[in-house]
């Protein structure tokens, strides 16, 4: 290991020079290299046109491992004179110095522990921790994209990808999409960008792990393996449940994740790493319908203000306006036990653009916007869709037949078989953007708590109820958790020659007897 940028080179000097050089023994062996030459001898301590740099090599170092340290190649020579020439300071005679064996530095930076760590960075190997590359984990959701590499924590892009559009249900059992050549465009033209300008790596070496909703049209599979394999030459590709991630995230293998997406919320339960399908449950508020919502409610009630009703009039007609007045300023109010009320009063005065436009949100507008969740509009008689301009009727349609989550998560428990029901309700997962609304968990616990004592089939659940929260951002649950999946599993991966020969189908999980 190394401290770059040494207070003076004469401190660098008389620290090399002091270093003790025991053969074995309790004290830690020091190797130094030469900047200009491999040999310990090139160098003396005292020149001060030669940089020297230490690498730890243990405190049970042996003459062979420093014999072996020591026959360094010219390559690594060649790095530590470019580290030399970089460090800053005056004439280029800035020293790389770790100091005494005692662990006391020359600077300010301590020894690093690990010599064989410090050993490999120094041999002009990859700055990346793997030594392999690792695979591209993509999630395709219905408003946004996230893209990355496996074993990190976070997504590198989260992309806005409305063309990445699933379609709608023309009833209840039959859906729309488009055709796979249709597919194959949009999809060729997406991967490019992922591949080529947001990753900036060549898809022909790197597996591919895809994030994919459980109904995602089979048009969009096809056409999506298509592109992969004879595109851009993939080896291989692995495909995913997106709403069994993140049960990767909480070490446990059974659970209920229920995700509040763009479009729709969605309810699944996993029992022992399988997915019962057969229970999947989904409901019609999601993100977009929110944002709708609010902004059509802050138009109605600024109608008197003519500056004002211009803004949500602007507001209204424009999409990301909208999301982004409900990620500011939108709550879930909720009651404690002990019967206080967590509810403001206080009106929202919020920056539209850049020009200087504020738009005014009263204090009802805040948090009746997400009583959807909780409470169908409609029996409520909180207005139905009257506020929710700019949607039409199939935008709800798709979403499956209940009307709030509450709703959803209780029918997802009721199709579950009896022995399954108490292993999956102890370990429920909220992911999705929704899930970030400052509010919303309590209010979820709290209702649901509520409508499992309400049915006499759930009602023994309620006191199991028990909610894992998440280290990660809930919006790239789903992503984070496919990392995990994509570094630790490979074994049911569909291959090039798979694909050719066709050995191998493509995952369909309606198909493939996931009940």
């Amino acid at each position: 290991s190394s401290g770059v940028g040494a207070p003076s080179a004469s401190t660098g000097a008389a620290a090399m020079a002091d270093a003790p050089r025991a053969e074995g023994g309790g004290e830690k062996k020091r190797v130094g290299f030469a900047a200009a030459d491999d040999s310990p001898s090139a160098a003396s301590p005292t020149s001060s046109s030669t940089s020297r740099v230490r690498v730890d090599v243990g405190s049970r170092a042996t003459g062979s491992s420093s014999a072996a340290l020591s026959s360094s190649s010219a390559g690594a020579a060649a790095t530590l004179q470019s580290l030399v020439a970089s460090s800053g300071s005056a004439g280029g005679a800035a020293r790389l110095s770790t100091g005494s064996a005692g662990g006391k530095v020359a600077g300010r930076w301590p020894v690093a522990r690990s010599g064989v760590s410090a050993y490999r960075s120094l041999g002009g190997m990859s700055t990346s921790f793997f030594l392999e590359k690792q695979a591209i984990v993509l999630d395709f959701g219905s408003a946004y994209t996230k893209v990355g590499f496996a074993a990190e924590a976070s997504p590198r892009h989260i992309i806005p990808t409305p063309e990445v559009n699933f379609g709608g249900r023309c009833s209840s059992s039959v859906s729309a999409s488009l055709l796979e050549p249709e597919w194959v465009e949009i999809l060729d033209r997406l991967l490019q960008k992922i591949f080529f300008h947001y990753l900036s790596v060549s898809p022909k070496d790197r597996r591919v792990v895809i994030c994919e909703p459980v109904f995602a049209p089979r048009p969009f599979r096809d056409a999506l393996a298509f592109c992969l394999f004879k595109r851009y030459s993939v080896p291989s590709v692995s495909f995913a449940i997106d709403m069994v991630m993140p049960l990767y995230l909480t070490g446990l293998h059974s659970g209920v994740v229920i995700d509040c997406g763009y479009r729709s919320s969605r309810v699944l339960p996993t029992f022992a790493g399988v997915p019962v399908i057969s229970a999947f449950r989904s409901a019609s508020p999601g993100g977009q319908r929110l944002a709708k919502r609010l902004a059509g409610m802050v138009k109605a009630a600024v109608a008197g203000n003519s500056k004002e009703s211009v803004v949500a009039t602007k507001v209204v007609q424009n999409p990301k306006a909208s999301e982004d007045l409900m990620v500011q300023c939108c709550y879930a109010t909720f009651t404690l036990p002990g019967g206080k009320t967590l509810k403001s009063d206080k009106d929202a005065n919020i920056a539209i653009d850049k020009g200087g436009d504020t738009l005014t949100v009263p204090a009802c507008c805040r948090w009746q916007c997400c009583e959807l969740f909780f409470r169908d509009p409609q029996a409520a008689g909180i207005g139905g869709h009257a506020h929710e301009e700019g949607l039409a009727d199939d935008d709800f349609q798709d979403a499956g037949s209940c009307a709030t989550l509450t709703q959803a998560f209780v029918e997802c428990l009721e199709r579950c078989p009896v022995d399954v029901r108490g292993a999956v309700v102890q370990n429920v997962v909220v992911v999705g953007g929704c899930a970030s609304i400052r509010g919303l968990l309590p209010r979820l616990a709290i209702e649901l708590k509520a409508a499992l004592l309400k049915c006499p089939k759930t009602a023994a659940l309620a006191e199991r109820l028990r909610f894992t929260p998440l280290d990660y951002a809930p919006v790239a649950a789903a992503w984070t958790g496919a990392s995990v999946f994509a570094s630790v599993d490979s074994g049911h991966d569909l291959s090039v020659a798979d694909y050719s020969n066709g050995s191998k189908l493509l995952p369909d999980w309606s198909r493939d007897g996931f009940v």
